[in-house]
């Protein structure tokens, strides 16, 4: 069989597994920020600057995941990109002897 097209399955199953993990991430973020918030508005001596920092903190968990997310998509893209190359023109690597 051709290692390639081994090579293009692993690499595919391995992307929809990291794609799914992170939709489940996703999930679970979004449903603790939902539940968090509920908390922190209707607890009314929680203070005002609290709630502003769990806020951005959240914005910056966000924008994090989502730098990660399209962090793995493009090495996913480059490194299939890499692998359907025409390796043809490259020379083999020569054997060292053993000395």
């Amino acid at each position: 069989m051709d290692t390639k097209w081994w090579a293009e399955q692993c690499i595919g199953y391995q992307k929809n597994t990291i794609e799914s993990t992170f939709s489940a991430l996703f999930l679970l973020q979004e449903h603790m920020e939902k539940v968090a918030n509920v908390a922190y508005h209707q607890i009314r001596w929680f203070p005002e600057e609290s709630i502003r920092l769990a806020d951005q903190w959240t914005e910056a968990c966000k924008k994090a995941r989502d730098d990660m997310k399209h962090t793995i998509d493009e090495s996913h893209t480059i490194l299939l990109e890499t692998l359907s190359q025409d390796n043809s023109t490259k020379q083999p690597l020569e054997k060292k002897e053993a000395s």
